[in-house]
């Protein structure tokens, strides 16, 4: 805690120099959520998503505003706005497909709005840019004596597996139950027509007078 509050008042002391630094705002966005100052860290991604928002495509840093639109998420989750928060993540994939935290958590939070299809699916169509963010981020790091704590664009490899275990394992099972179901209704549809056809042929044949 004491850490955070560090943080929180290097910011503050630097965004007096360089007031509006999208960089500091968002650290400091960090920092107050880390201290559970939710409400306050909501604002400061509210400028944040303003500032970043307008300006040009070609000016705005991507990996910074994809942070900020995913982090907006997690703070409206917080509140108890899944829906704002899921809105929140499908705007952030939109812009930014190949954001792997935007991704996780839309796939996550689905899933916890007991929402598994979707969240499979989500999961399923986009979970080779989490692989290949791996990848491309274990070809480019040189090997060290200790864990990396949470790189820009990196996520817990321990949670990738996670997931993908309880999406295969869900997928699978869905899978096998809509074949079962499948093959119910086909017994059914064979039964009703075989019981029609013989209630028909006990009935009277119509002879012509």
């Amino acid at each position: 805690v004491n850490a955070h509050r560090e943080a929180l008042g290097v910011c503050a002391a630097a965004l007096q120099r360089y007031q509006g630094d999208p960089v500091l705002l968002l650290y400091k966005a960090d920092a107050l959520f880390c201290l559970e100052q939710v409400q306050e860290c909501d604002w400061t991604l509210q400028q944040l998503d303003t500032a970043l928002s307008g300006e040009d495509d070609d000016e705005a840093p991507n990996d910074l505003y994809a942070q900020v639109l995913n982090n907006q998420a997690l703070v409206l989750a917080c509140h108890g706005r899944t829906d704002d928060a899921l809105r929140k993540l499908y705007d952030c994939r939109r812009r930014f497909p190949t954001c792997a935290h935007a991704l996780f958590n839309l796939t996550v939070l689905l899933w916890r709005q007991s929402k598994q299809v979707a969240a499979c699916t989500t999961w399923l169509a986009g979970r080779q840019i989490v692989h290949n963010s791996r990848t491309s981020a274990d070809a480019t790091t040189p090997p060290t004596s200790h864990v990396p704590a949470g790189q820009q664009g990196q996520i817990c490899p321990q949670q990738i597996a996670a997931l993908d275990r309880m999406v295969d394992k869900f997928w699978a099972d869905d899978g096998r139950m809509r074949a079962i179901k499948q093959s119910l209704q086909v017994v059914e549809h064979y039964t009703s027509i075989c019981g029609h056809e013989s209630s028909s042929g006990n009935a009277p044949l119509n002879t012509p007078n």
